[in-house]
């Protein structure tokens, strides 16, 4: 077993360090999220370097082993579940405080990275809500040492102890797994155990004895900066856009091996540690590794609850505090948390040890579902404000019958009724994303006051673009599958005249989201140069200007929606914390942000206007001036969240699909 490195609890610095800069707002470190991806490796060595030698000397307990992690993770990450349990009340309001509950069951039972997979949907809270999020790599590490022990044993036992073929082969799957998820399934690929695996086993190789260890200082000292190099230029280097983990998260995973393997010195004791090591055996860096675990805990919930109570990001000063708050209680709960039940001066022995953890894990559990079946604790806030609040879990009507419509559904007419219900048949559609799903309340409105009636096709995520796929979808071809049916369908219903295009066009055409929301779309088509991850730009006005194409020799009038702007906070959120409070802000879109984000799209729009007769409706005629958007009306939001209308929002801006029924209005009444 080798003996203890100063140099690696130095390389556990520089993993937390970015990973909180990062979280806290600093732009700079806009690839800090990296830093889990180093805690990956260093564990994944670490920890199988404890087991081989232990299995090799005879001694290898898988009891001990999970003593060992339960002294290791459970004291520090049940007092801050303890302290979030504590403040959430004051600071959550019931949705997200029903949420906290369910991730403080996850957390308990080391499943978080499911739960907050499985919350990482077109309508959920921003991660800025959800004080326990960070804790999902916890969970894949603790599933990771659920079964990597039983490999060891396996591996001893019955392939004489070749270890490096078993870790190999594993990191290879692991890795290819990731390669493809990233590309398909980017949520799950992220926070999933299968796709991970790898990064802890590029320690578990390392710890093996893959690589015969080498004397050359020189080369020590080159393969060091290497990793220090490699580490850096993903700190600084990646962003929210960066498609992750994959293939870029080599550059961390690789960086930390090659650090961690040229500060080894068991061929040679007396050589001097490589430059970069040195540097990571600097008694601050040791030190802010001892207490990296703590600090990692730490960080997160305090941004979380800052942020909530402020109602904006922080500012800069701000930030600083909250680290500073986090290094405080890092080094506190390391001392007087951590430390006591660790090593061998430890009093506390191993039956109390598993006693006291079941019985924390089981009052854990209980309140987590005491509080999620509670509702959140709606009593503790006034009716008015649960009332602005409760628009931001507003389900439209027509979200039960009308999502998730195959393409073979849409063939056989299964295409959701809009408008007046005693109508003649169709004379219009709705086709779009969910954004269509927020502004078909409002031509339903509109259509039924005109006595007309039409279908509504929508997709979730899915722009109404034939001929397209989205490439960062897990069916990355069922968009294009469900366009194309909606196409046939307006071609087969020869009473259909109208066609209203709706989506979130931004984040289609830029690739990118918008406030709290990241990440990327990526759109690809049979024209497209590449697998279309490049830019979005030049497939888009190419779908588009096809789609219209399409309809225009289809016979039908095309109208676009344009968006609604879009709002970088939650709007229901954000009102009834700032009435609660007695802090209102102003949240108010800036009308030229507003127009800069839409360029493109709106100069495609216009592009393609000059070649095909469309009419572009335009809802920030209704919902804004010179200045500002709309939020609300009379202390009612307009949005449902950041950039999705509300019912009421649907029903303001109704008067924009006025010329969609206007000359069959005036056929109507002349008849």
């Amino acid at each position: 077993m080798q003996k203890y490195r100063s140099d690696i609890d130095g390389l556990r610095a520089l993993a937390v360090l970015p990973v909180v800069l990062y979280h806290a707002g600093f732009e700079a470190f806009s690839g800090g999220f990296i830093g889990v991806d180093v805690f990956f490796v260093i564990s994944g060595y670490l920890i199988t370097s404890i087991l081989i030698f232990e299995r090799e000397d005879g001694r290898f307990s898988i009891v001990e082993f999970y003593e060992r992690r339960i002294r290791r993770i459970f004291p520090a990450l049940f007092t801050v579940i303890a302290f979030c349990a504590l403040a959430s009340p004051f600071l959550l309001f019931p949705n997200d405080l029903k949420d906290f509950g369910q991730s403080v069951v996850a957390t308990t039972g080391f499943s978080s990275n499911f739960l907050f997979w499985l919350e990482s949907g077109y309508f959920d809270a921003p991660a800025e809500q959800k004080p326990l999020l960070h804790t999902w790599s916890l969970a894949v590490e603790e599933q990771f040492y659920i079964f990597f022990p039983l490999l060891i044993l396996l591996v001893a036992k019955f392939a004489k102890r070749r270890y490096l073929p078993y870790f190999a082969g594993t990191a290879v799957l692991s890795f290819a797994a990731s390669l493809y998820g990233v590309a398909y399934a980017p949520e799950a690929t992220f926070y999933l155990l299968p796709t991970r695996a790898w990064e802890l086993l590029i320690g578990a190789i390392l710890a093996c004895g893959a690589l015969p260890v080498t004397s050359n200082t020189a080369a020590r000292n080159l393969i060091a900066l290497a990793g220090l190099l490699l580490i850096t230029y993903a700190v600084f280097g990646f962003s929210e856009v960066t498609p992750f983990p994959g293939a870029n998260a080599l550059f961390p995973c690789l960086g930390t091996a090659f650090i961690i393997y040229a500060g080894n010195t068991t061929s040679a004791p007396g050589s001097p540690l490589p430059l970069v090591n040195r540097v990571m055996s600097l008694q601050a860096l040791v030190f802010l590794g001892l207490v990296s675990y703590s600090l990692y805990l730490w960080h997160w919930p305090l941004l979380v609850f800052a942020r909530l109570f402020a109602l904006r990001q922080l500012t800069v000063p701000e930030a600083w505090g909250v680290i500073a708050a986090s290094l405080l209680l890092a080094i506190l709960s390391w001392r007087y948390v951590e430390r006591p039940f660790r090593g061998r001066s430890t009093a506390i022995a191993r039956l109390p040890l598993f006693a006291g953890a079941g019985s924390v894990m089981a009052a854990s559990i209980a309140f987590g579902l005491a509080i999620h079946v509670s509702g959140g604790l709606p009593g503790r806030v006034p009716k008015d404000l649960l009332e602005i609040a409760k628009v931001g879990s507003e389900v439209s009507p027509f979200y039960k019958d009308c999502s998730y419509i195959t393409p073979e559904e849409v063939r056989a007419g299964a295409l959701c009724k809009v408008g007046a219900s005693q109508a003649a048949p169709p004379s219009f559609v709705v086709w779009g994303d969910s954004h269509a799903l927020a502004a078909v309340y409002g031509v339903d409105q509109q259509a039924s006051r005109e006595m007309q009636s039409g279908l509504f096709a929508y997709y979730i995520g899915c722009p109404p673009l034939t001929g397209v796929s989205r490439l960062d979808k897990s069916e990355s071809h069922w968009c294009r599958d469900f366009n194309d049916a909606v196409m046939e369908q307006v071609e087969t219903i020869e009473t259909i005249e109208s066609v209203v295009l709706v989506a979130r066009w931004a984040l289609y055409s830029e690739g990118t989201g918008y406030g709290y929301v990241t990440g990327r779309s990526y759109l690809g088509d049979d024209d497209s140069e590449d697998d279309g991850t490049a830019d979005n730009k030049p497939v888009f006005r190419r779908s588009l200007e096809r789609t219209i194409e399409q309809l225009h020799g289809l016979g039908k009038r095309v109208f676009i929606l344009a968006q609604v702007p879009e709002v970088k906070w939650l709007v229901p959120e954000v009102m009834s914390r700032g009435v609660y409070y007695d802090r209102p802000i102003d949240i108010r879109p800036q009308f030229d942000a507003y127009v800069e984000r839409q360029a493109f799209a709106t100069e495609t729009f216009n592009a393609i206007a000059q070649k095909f007769p469309i009419e572009i409706l335009r809802p920030a005629d209704v919902l804004c001036d010179r200045s500002h958007c709309k939020i609300a009306i009379d202390g009612q939001p307009l949005y449902r969240d950041d950039d999705h209308l509300s019912s009421l929002g649907s029903e303001t801006v109704s008067r924009v699909f006025v010329p969609v029924f206007e000359d069959r209005a005036e056929t109507s009444r002349s008849n």
